[in-house]
């Protein structure tokens, strides 16, 4: 894939039971990185960060057919430029496969990003579930924390079940 805020990949394969991903190499650093040095970021400037994101998860869907289902701050890289990059594609899934690298049931991901349908490890899950990775990405980058952050997976996904980001509960 050869998008303008998607990392290249080179080569995916196996080699002797251990499975690997050849990337080009982005100097810079990560979003998590900037946020944790500079939360929360300008509205501007969160606004172009997922606008140009959401064209590359967009090119991804419609042209590659994946769904990269771990869309956070760390899978964002930030080269020296300031241009975002969608890195990580590790746990991605073809959309037109209904099952993927991971059996209904198990749970991939990283929990304080993950829609509710991926917590449950639902397998039916599509590019709304990248879209609210994506939203809770931007919600971190406006605010400087997570609308959602419980100390286990299953804390936090009660928290996204039952609450609202403001903390009461949901009618």
């Amino acid at each position: 894939m050869n998008t303008p805020h998607i990392v290249r990949a080179y080569e995916a394969g196996e080699d002797d039971g251990v499975y690997y991903l050849a990337m080009a190499y982005v100097k810079g650093e990560s979003l998590a990185d900037v946020l944790q040095r500079d939360a929360p970021l300008e509205e501007r400037a969160a606004l172009l960060i997922v606008q140009k994101i959401a064209g590359a998860l967009r090119e991804a869907w419609e042209e590659q057919n994946l769904l990269h289902r771990d869309i956070k701050p760390a899978n964002i890289l930030m080269n020296t430029k300031g241009e975002p990059l969608l890195a990580d594609l590790g746990i991605a899934k073809r959309l037109d496969e209904s099952d993927g690298l991971t059996q209904t049931g198990s749970v991939l991901g990283t929990p304080n990003y993950m829609s509710r349908e991926q917590i449950e490890g639902r397998s039916d899950i599509d590019t709304r579930s990248d879209m609210y990775g994506l939203g809770t990405t931007f919600y971190h980058m406006l605010t400087g924390h997570m609308p959602f952050s419980g100390s286990t997976l299953v804390e936090t996904a009660h928290q996204a079940g039952h609450r609202t980001v403001a903390g009461s509960a949901l009618l």
